[in-house]
């Protein structure tokens, strides 16, 4: 009889129990059916400005990038294109073109002219356009005429290719620039960049630091735009983001090139 009363006061209070406990629960524990929907993210009805590796704003008009496909650039040349590599792989990668870069440490005029690297690395890679970045090196040599030969049978092997040679950024141990006025007067009309007047933070007096060689690359890049050097061809939209810079290859003064 006991029993029987106490199974019909346990069937009574039961579901009030489990009321209860969920409610409890339910402070705790998300309910599988009362779960929110999940939260969209939020649009800004403005844009802020892409501002420069320096922090001022920038003239391009990144919010319009498309990809340059088909688009090669191959950059080429002495120990400066460690810094100048990093920041155009940054551009590659935001504006959607193929990036490679050889770099030969202590490469002068001769090297590239005498060998066989350049016309192995362009037969390659077939790029649509090259970087040189070369000069540095034959800072404090006297033999002009020499390195303007050397410098023409550059130019030579680049064919059709079109291209832009970066002068050499000044060097306090040299105060003769003849070299820039030698290779001024063999490259194209408006296929060379003076960087005379660029300012840069140096490592070690010679190679600047990597933010003030993005600063440079920048300038090169602002000016290619300016002057419509790439114009229908390669944009070159100022990076957002950083990316891995990996160059084809890196030689030492020890290599002495292909044959």
């Amino acid at each position: 009889m006991v029993n029987r009363k106490l199974l019909l006061l346990i069937s009574f209070l039961l579901p009030t129990i489990m009321m209860a406990q969920t409610a409890v629960d339910g402070l705790f524990v998300a309910r599988p059916d009362t779960l929110p929907a999940p939260m969209k993210p939020q649009q800004s009805s403005t844009v802020p400005p892409v501002m420069s590796f320096d922090g001022t704003p920038s003239s391009f008009n990144s919010q319009s990038t498309s990809p340059n496909q088909g688009q090669l650039v191959l950059l080429i040349g002495d120990s400066m294109c460690d810094g100048l590599g990093s920041r155009l792989s940054d551009y590659a990668a935001e504006n959607g073109f193929e990036f490679h870069c050889v770099i030969w440490y202590g490469s002068t005029a001769k090297m590239w002219a005498t060998t066989g690297d350049l016309r192995y690395h362009i037969e390659r890679l077939r790029p649509t356009f090259i970087i040189m970045s070369l000069g540095t090196n034959d800072m404090g040599y006297h033999d002009y005429t020499q390195r303007e030969l050397w410098i023409q049978q550059i130019i030579k092997q680049f064919g059709d290719t079109p291209y832009l040679w970066i002068g050499p950024l000044t060097w306090r141990r040299f105060s003769d620039r003849t070299i820039v006025e030698v290779i001024r007067r063999n490259v194209a009309p408006n296929r060379f960049f003076d960087s005379t007047p660029v300012y840069c933070q140096r490592l070690d007096g010679i190679h600047p630091t990597f933010p003030a060689a993005a600063r440079w690359t920048d300038r090169i890049c602002a000016w290619m735009t300016r002057t419509r050097l790439t114009d229908g061809t390669i944009t070159w939209n100022l990076p957002q983001r950083k990316s891995v810079f990996r160059p084809d290859a890196k030689h030492t003064l020890r290599y002495k090139g292909r044959r």
